[in-house]
């Protein structure tokens, strides 16, 4: 089975009517409907500030949640012995 939506290159200024987006919606729902719950769960304002990011910002960004994140996975780690 073929892709049934055209392939684009993204366009930043790409604006849809309430009525395209509630009829692109129930089509992809149709093939995936929990990737149409999985974006619904988006923050899109933490998405708006990744993009107002340097690409060495983002990276720098990336780099200190790793570290956080690995920082609270040694503290619940249980301890050897």
């Amino acid at each position: 089975m073929g892709c049934q939506f055209p392939h684009t290159h993204y366009d930043e200024d790409m604006k849809f009517t309430q009525e395209e987006f509630v009829r692109l919606r129930a089509r992809i729902a149709a093939l995936d409907p929990l990737l149409v719950a999985a974006s619904d769960e988006v923050d899109r304002t933490l998405l708006e500030w990744a993009r107002s990011l340097s690409p060495l910002e983002r990276l720098s960004a990336a780099s200190r949640a790793s570290e956080a994140l690995h920082r609270f996975q040694v503290q619940r780690s249980p301890k050897a012995g």
